[in-house]
């Protein structure tokens, strides 16, 4: 599974490259603070109860990389590893 720090994500988003952020946090933490533009999908309790199917209501562009986040990076590790085995390009921020 692949990872991407925060500089890297920084640098994509200012420089316009084509990217979704996906944040698979609860509402009330996303409500503390976001990345804008994320797409936000409350699968944090599915994913870390391994359903296989929590993300299956995901829709991503085939041509541009998902960068799954969360507040530490273990459920977005999770979220990454579910859309990879999809076949899309999927990396976790690093940290959360």
């Amino acid at each position: 599974m692949e990872t991407i720090s925060v500089e890297t994500l920084r640098t994509w988003l200012e420089e316009g490259r084509s990217v979704t952020i996906l944040d698979v946090r609860p509402a009330d933490q996303r409500a503390e603070w976001a990345i804008p533009g994320s797409v936000h999908l409350d699968a944090y309790h599915a994913l870390n109860a391994h359903d296989p199917h929590a993300l299956e209501a995901v829709e991503v562009a085939d041509d541009a990389p998902v960068v799954t986040v969360c507040a530490a990076g273990r459920t977005s590790q999770l979220a990454a590893e579910q859309l990879t085995a999809r076949g899309v390009h999927a990396l976790s921020l690093e940290g959360g």
